[in-house]
């Protein structure tokens, strides 16, 4: 088969699993029914793509969609059916940076009331690994428990803040380079046996497919 356009990661899986793609396009058809809004076949294929490429099953998919009819419509405005990113909110809610950093940093004063100086361990267990590491930038559990009693409170909890912000972007630019080399190989693997193949000349570089997926350049 000729292939005359590029095919991205989530083209591949939309092309692998057909069962599932009917049944999200088909939920998708019904969700924008219910909206009395038409969703041409060329979008309802390109929201399947990206639900999928994000290994959301066909239950999350109805989960998502019945739990966004219930919600209410912005302050004056009126209901849309909803697009994939609206879905994966509901599915995959993620807090903000800075709210993820003030919670570890609001864990790590609660843990110094409830476990003292003298117990790193059940702090640490308290606590979780980012939060360990957040100590451990800012010298010793002794040390922090030490300069928390001696420090001003709103400045001692925005270094804490602070540190947690710097640990969290770390971890999610590790976990990017993480997603660009398995799109490495993922491209590898589909291209290997295919360099003489017509199939070929439809198939983006490695580069190319980092840049479609939006994993090139780093938060």
């Amino acid at each position: 088969m000729q292939v005359n356009r590029c095919l991205t990661r989530a083209d591949w899986i939309v092309l692998l699993f057909p069962q599932i793609r009917h049944q999200i396009g088909a939920l998708l058809d019904a969700a924008y029914a219910y909206y009395q809004t038409p969703l041409p076949k060329h979008v309802r294929d390109k929201y399947v793509a990206q639900l999928m490429d994000l290994d959301v099953a066909v239950e999350e998919v109805n989960f998502a969609i019945d739990h966004y009819h219930l919600q209410a419509p912005p302050p004056n405005q009126t209901k849309k059916p909803p697009i994939p990113y609206q879905l994966i909110a509901i599915l995959r809610p993620q807090p903000s940076l800075e709210a993820e950093a003030n919670q570890i940093a609001s864990v790590i004063w609660a843990a110094i009331g409830a476990c003292g100086y003298n117990n790193p361990d059940k702090a640490r267990a308290m606590m979780g690994e980012t939060g360990w590491q957040v100590v451990r930038l800012m010298g010793s559990w002794e040390e922090v428990c030490s300069s928390a009693k001696q420090s001003d409170i709103n400045l001692w909890h925005a270094q804490l803040r602070d540190r947690a912000r710097g640990i969290i972007v770390r971890a999610q630019d590790a976990e990017r380079m993480q997603q660009i080399e398995g799109v490495r190989a993922f491209v590898r693997e589909i291209t290997k046996d295919a360099t003489n193949s017509p199939m070929r000349a439809g198939v983006l570089a490695v580069g190319d497919v980092i840049q479609n997926l939006g994993l090139s350049h780093a938060r």
